[in-house]
């Protein structure tokens, strides 16, 4: 079963992920929070672009504008006071995981979808409501079991064969090996 087979595989580069980042260890302070919002701007806003502009999404079952979360980052740095210009200027990664097929799309995409479920943890630990920039830790809210479920769906249906299967699992641990480089500041 595919999803077991990109959990499994993909498990090392998550828990490097999750490493670097810390959240669940400590509390941030208001710096180190619009920080990391800052960082995961940087990375959500080419990405999803990437996602958007990519036809052979479309008619898949999934509405790919639905779940872009740049949208929300932007709102949550807002309201912790950055202005649009500072929100415009900040960097953004140029070194993205490669989305040519579908199957790549849609690893890269496990990983993001994975972040909302993670998410729903983290906005009850980090305290934030939505006034208080925690939009896009809450994204999906109530919604988040069934658009998970959704795409776990599309992505059952997308997996025809052993190689589509490894080309997803590749991308998913791409998409991770980006992220982590990104917010370690390693990548530009």
């Amino acid at each position: 079963m595919i999803l077991q087979k990109l959990r499994q595989q993909t498990r090392a580069h998550h828990e490097a992920l999750e490493r670097a980042l810390g959240l669940t260890e400590r509390v941030l302070t208001a710096e180190e929070y619009m920080a990391l919002l800052q960082r995961f701007y940087g990375f959500y806003h080419p990405l999803e672009a990437c996602l958007r502009s990519l036809e052979f999404l479309d008619g898949i079952g999934l509405d790919v504008d639905a779940r872009c979360k740049a949208h929300l980052l932007y709102a949550d740095l807002e309201a912790l006071g950055a202005s649009d210009m500072e929100i415009l200027a900040l960097p953004l990664c140029a070194r993205l995981p490669p989305l040519e097929t579908l199957p790549q799309a849609l690893g890269c995409m496990y990983v993001l979808e994975g972040a909302t479920l993670g998410g729903q943890v983290l906005v009850r630990t980090l305290g934030r409501s939505a006034a208080q920039g925690g939009r896009f830790f809450a994204s999906y809210g109530p919604a988040v079991a069934a658009m998970w479920t959704a795409f776990r769906e599309v992505v059952r249906r997308n997996s025809v064969s052993g190689e589509v299967e490894e080309s997803m699992v590749n991308s998913a641990r791409a998409t991770f090996d980006a992220l982590h480089r990104w917010v370690s500041g390693k990548a530009q």
